[in-house]
Order: structure tokens, then sequence, then C-alpha cells
């Protein structure tokens, strides 16, 4: 009786340790990284795997690209965000994202990243249980640099659409590349100067 009990313990082990180690790969597959929040937030996630087609961004070269060098533009994907679980009931509420573009003209081993652009807020209404009705954003980049995009997402007191609630910002961490409409790669960390930077 006692063995059989060791046995059952260890299996329950076991399993449990399954899952842990399940749900950990799972949630390493959405890798966009919280970098700062305030005040009260719902629940926010960014769609930024490390999966060619779904990272966070898309950087778009072209090799007709008059500037010689650098993405023309860069698409960030829109925020899946649901509305503060305040109640039993479905609770629901106005949020937003915008979006912050920030460079480097140097490798970005070595460069200073600074700001260089920040978006309106796109708003919609979301629930607690519905997410708010967003839209991919593109951006034409700045000449020859490194780029790379936060996200901002925000809450607005309930029956407001004005008054900030809290906020989150966000990181993105994988970009994929295309070169004239074609897919190129994916890397991490910014959209490169060229398609030759890593």
């Amino acid at each position: 009786m006692l063995g059989s009990n060791r046995r059952s313990g260890r299996l329950i082990s076991a399993i449990a340790l399954g899952v842990v180690l399940v749900l950990g790969s799972a949630a390493g597959a959405a890798a966009d990284t919280l970098l700062d929040h305030h005040g009260p937030t719902g629940t926010a996630s960014l769609r930024d795997q490390a999966v060619n087609h779904h990272g966070g961004a898309r950087c778009d070269y072209s090799n007709h690209d008059a500037r010689d060098g650098g993405a023309a533009t860069i698409k960030v994907h829109a925020p899946a965000v649901l509305a503060r679980d305040r109640t039993a009931g479905t609770d629901s509420q106005v949020v937003g994202w915008r979006v912050i573009l920030q460079q480097t003209p140097d490798d970005i081993n070595y460069g200073r990243w600074y700001t260089v652009f920040t978006s309106s807020v796109q708003k919609a209404s979301a629930t607690d249980s519905a997410k708010a009705s967003f839209v991919d954003r593109n951006f034409h980049v700045p000449f020859n640099t490194f780029v790379r995009a936060h996200v901002q997402v925000l809450w607005y007191v309930p029956s407001s659409s004005s008054h900030v609630q809290g906020w989150q910002l966000r990181s993105v961490d994988h970009y994929d590349r295309f070169l004239d409409g074609a897919f190129e790669d994916q890397v991490a960390g910014s959209c490169p100067q060229d398609l030759t930077s890593p």
C-alpha cells in the first residue's frame, strides 16, 4: 500500500511537471516584452512570435528605394486588448493603442535609441471577453537607420474616451523582413538599416 501511494505521488508530480513545461513553452511562443505600466489595466498582448510571418512588425524593403538603404515602411500589428474585468458580469470600456518608433544610426549593439515618432491613439470599445477591433498600422521609416517599435496600450475610465485610467508599454521583439513584397527572414530587436544586417 505504501509503495502504491509513492508511485501515485510520483505520477502526479510527473504530470504536474509536464503541465508546467507545456505552459511555459506556450508562454515563450508569444514574446513581446512588458516594459512599463501604470494604473489599473486589463489584459493585452502583441502578436509577436519567433515564427516566420508572425513577428510583431513587418519591415518592408525595396530594391527601388531612392534613399539607398533602410526599410521603406514598417507595419506594426494591432495588439489584442480586453477591458478590465471589474465585476461578475460583462465589463466594457474604451481602450486604445499607439506606436512609438525609435531609431539609432549605429549598430544596435552600440547605438543609443531615441524616439523619432509617436502616433495618434487608435481607440475602440472592448469587453472583458471580447477584444477591441483594432487594425494594423503602417509608417514610413527614417532614412538608413535601425528602427524598433514600442506599443503603448491605454485603458480609459469606464464611460469615458478621454481620461486614461491605466496603460502598458510593450516592445515588439520580432520583425519579419520583406523585399519587394516577398518574405526574406525574421530578425530580433529591430528593422535593420539594410537587408544584409542581422
